[in-house]
């Protein structure tokens, strides 16, 4: 059993400058299969134009990984489909395109849901499995998406530098962390609670580990 994932970018042809934005995804996806290597089954890899795909093991940090690629592209939107299941076909571990089975069919599912009328908008990702609390997880994903989409550039911008620089947690240390951002303690403290964003972190670390835990 394993993870996959469809990244799907939304109206990617009418982007200015395609194929910098192409490049620049290209290369933070090779980012991601360095950063989090020990989790990656077949790396993540650009497939179409506007879509990437790739495979992690059981008990991967799904959130944190789909974080630190929108923390490195807020200005894409991106959706991001996730199927947990069997992968019937051989696995290249280099390029998962030519994978097959309910992994994927799953993670297809999961972007086609995105196209029906019971999404209004609420998410950029989606989980489609055979677990029967895959609702739940999908209701906590969207409480999640909806705090990031509320905080102001400024809180979207501090909540990119944890992420960017390996914090996933609501626990650490503020005073050193506001040092590095340049700005006094009482500002990053302002910004992380009008923002929730110890509450989306601390969140979505608790259901990586919720997945972890009930698919292993």
């Amino acid at each position: 059993m394993v993870i996959a994932i469809i990244g799907d970018i939304v109206n990617s042809k009418q982007l200015k400058k395609r194929g910098e934005v192409q490049a620049s995804l290209k290369q933070s996806l090779e980012n991601i299969n360095e950063l989090f290597s020990e989790h990656i089954v077949s790396k993540m890899t650009l497939t179409l134009g506007d879509e990437f795909q790739g495979l992690l093991k059981i008990g991967s940090p799904i959130c944190q990984i789909i974080d630190r690629l929108e923390s490195e592209h807020s200005d894409l939107q991106i959706r991001y489909g996730i199927g947990i299941g069997e992968i019937l076909t051989e696995i290249n571990p280099e390029l998962s395109l030519g994978a097959d089975g309910p992994a994927f069919w799953y993670a297809r599912e999961a972007i086609e849901y995105f196209n029906t009328d019971k999404d209004y908008g609420r998410s950029n990702t989606y989980l489609v499995s055979s677990k029967t609390a895959i609702d739940l997880v999908n209701d906590v994903l969207a409480l999640t998406a909806n705090f990031k989409k509320n905080m102001t550039e400024v809180q979207r911008k501090r909540l990119d530098f944890l992420i960017q620089n390996g914090i996933y947690s609501d626990q650490f240390d503020q005073k050193k962390i506001a040092k590095q951002m340049g700005i006094s303690e009482s500002a990053l403290s302002k910004s992380l609670k009008a923002g929730n964003i110890k509450l989306y972190l601390g969140t979505r670390q608790h259901l990586d580990e919720y997945l972890k835990e009930a698919y292993q």
